[in-house]
Protein backbone atom coordinates (compact mmCIF):
# COMPACT_ATOMS: atom_id res chain seq x y z
CA UNK A 1 0.00 0.00 0.00
CA UNK A 2 1.09 3.49 -0.64
CA UNK A 3 0.89 6.57 1.35
CA UNK A 4 -1.21 9.43 0.55
CA UNK A 5 1.25 11.64 2.12
CA UNK A 6 3.48 12.98 0.04
CA UNK A 7 6.98 15.64 0.34
CA UNK A 8 7.36 17.78 -2.27
CA UNK A 9 11.54 19.25 -2.38
CA UNK A 10 11.96 22.48 -2.80
CA UNK A 11 14.28 25.19 -2.64
CA UNK A 12 13.05 26.11 -0.23
CA UNK A 13 11.88 23.62 1.84
CA UNK A 14 9.67 20.71 1.90
CA UNK A 15 5.73 20.63 1.23
CA UNK A 16 3.41 18.12 3.12
CA UNK A 17 0.44 17.28 1.25
CA UNK A 18 -2.06 14.08 2.09
CA UNK A 19 -3.83 12.95 -0.63
CA UNK A 20 -6.71 11.81 1.49
CA UNK A 21 -7.07 14.78 3.38
CA UNK A 22 -7.24 18.03 0.52
CA UNK A 23 -7.83 20.76 3.55
CA UNK A 24 -4.66 19.50 5.37
CA UNK A 25 -1.14 20.55 4.10
CA UNK A 26 1.95 21.42 5.86
CA UNK A 27 5.07 23.09 4.94
CA UNK A 28 8.87 22.56 6.86
CA UNK A 29 12.47 24.57 5.82
CA UNK A 30 14.07 21.30 6.29
CA UNK A 31 13.53 16.90 5.65
CA UNK A 32 13.95 15.94 8.91
CA UNK A 33 11.26 18.00 9.97
CA UNK A 34 9.11 17.68 7.29
CA UNK A 35 9.07 13.72 7.83
CA UNK A 36 8.02 14.40 11.63
CA UNK A 37 5.31 15.86 10.16
CA UNK A 38 3.82 13.53 8.04
CA UNK A 39 3.99 10.79 10.87
CA UNK A 40 2.25 12.99 12.63
CA UNK A 41 -0.78 13.59 9.90
CA UNK A 42 -0.70 9.53 9.93
CA UNK A 43 -0.87 8.68 13.93
CA UNK A 44 -3.34 11.66 14.05
CA UNK A 45 -5.38 11.00 10.91
CA UNK A 46 -4.78 8.00 9.38
CA UNK A 47 -3.77 5.70 12.60
CA UNK A 48 -4.46 2.30 10.59
CA UNK A 49 -2.04 3.16 7.83
CA UNK A 50 1.91 2.50 8.82
CA UNK A 51 3.77 3.41 5.57
CA UNK A 52 5.51 6.88 7.16
CA UNK A 53 6.33 5.34 10.30
CA UNK A 54 7.56 2.51 8.64
CA UNK A 55 9.57 4.54 6.32
CA UNK A 56 10.94 6.29 9.04
CA UNK A 57 12.12 3.40 11.06
CA UNK A 58 13.70 2.13 7.83
CA UNK A 59 15.47 5.16 7.36
CA UNK A 60 17.11 5.09 11.00
CA UNK A 61 17.79 1.46 10.49
CA UNK A 62 19.78 2.30 7.14
CA UNK A 63 21.55 5.28 9.36
CA UNK A 64 23.08 2.71 12.19
CA UNK A 65 23.43 0.02 9.50
CA UNK A 66 25.81 3.23 7.90
CA UNK A 67 27.31 4.25 10.71
CA UNK A 68 28.68 1.07 11.84
CA UNK A 69 29.94 -0.13 8.86
CA UNK A 70 32.06 2.91 8.71
CA UNK A 71 34.22 1.61 12.02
Amino acid sequence: MQSPIKLDRSSTGVVIVCAECPWWSAFRFTQEDAWAVAIRHEEDHHPERFEQRNAARQRDYTARVALATRR
